[in-house]
């Protein structure tokens, strides 16, 4: 009798053991912190499509996850080996990593904010802008629509697409030009995006070359 007793004591002993071990492995789970990745946002430079603004959103985002809200002295470090070209050596003036994040945010914005002197000056840019000798069609279209994106930036998307289509199409050899508005006239014209504009050049492009090739060599 005394042996079952012992036996049935030994067996609430190990589930009273389990029990307060099952506690603590819920105790650590519960205290420990769920980590997750930080997307490490690309190399900016104020030349890019991105918005200043939206870039330092998308940095914000990711120094919060790597570092913790409280720890914004480690974001002014992050934010210089994230910068290339201008607003890198306005970082580097700055003694970027040395000010608190807040206030170089604040420099960093004021610095680069598209006022009317600014808005100006990519209004010139982009009316004398040409395509480059041996420049292709992708990396023209995409140095235009950066440019466009500040010398337009209050523009509606509809009228911002169409200026920036008449710009394209006005900077292609006239031999291109005439080939592409001859493929819209196929194409509903006024539902392309500039994006597909820019592949439909592309295409023509090919084309021409193709066609330039053979009149050549029947000579």
């Amino acid at each position: 009798m005394a042996g079952k007793e012992a036996e049935k004591d030994q067996v609430i002993i190990d589930l009273a053991q389990k029990m307060m071990s099952m506690m603590d492995d819920l105790k650590a789970a519960s205290g420990s912190k769920v980590h997750f990745k930080a997307l490490k946002p690309g190399i900016y430079s104020i030349n890019d499509a991105i918005s200043l603004e939206d870039f330092l959103r998308k940095f914000e985002s990711y120094c919060a996850l790597k570092f913790g809200v409280g720890d914004q002295d480690s974001w002014s470090s992050a934010l210089g080996e994230l910068l290339v070209g201008e607003i890198k050596n306005a970082y580097t003036n700055m003694s970027g990593s040395n000010v608190k994040y807040c206030k170089l945010k604040e420099l960093v914005l004021k610095r680069f904010e598209i006022n009317a002197d600014r808005k100006e000056l990519f209004l010139k840019q982009f009316e004398v802008m040409k395509r480059l000798s041996g420049e292709s069609v992708d990396d023209f279209s995409l140095r235009l629509e950066i440019l466009a994106r500040k010398a337009f930036s209050d523009f509606e998307e509809k009228a911002f697409n169409q200026t920036l289509r008449t710009k394209f199409m006005g900077c292609l050899p006239n031999t291109l030009r005439v080939a592409v508005r001859a493929a819209l006239v196929r194409e509903d014209a006024s539902k392309l995006s500039f994006v597909e504009l820019v592949l439909l050049t592309k295409k023509v492009e090919i084309d021409v070359n193709e066609i330039e090739v053979e009149e050549v060599t029947k000579l």
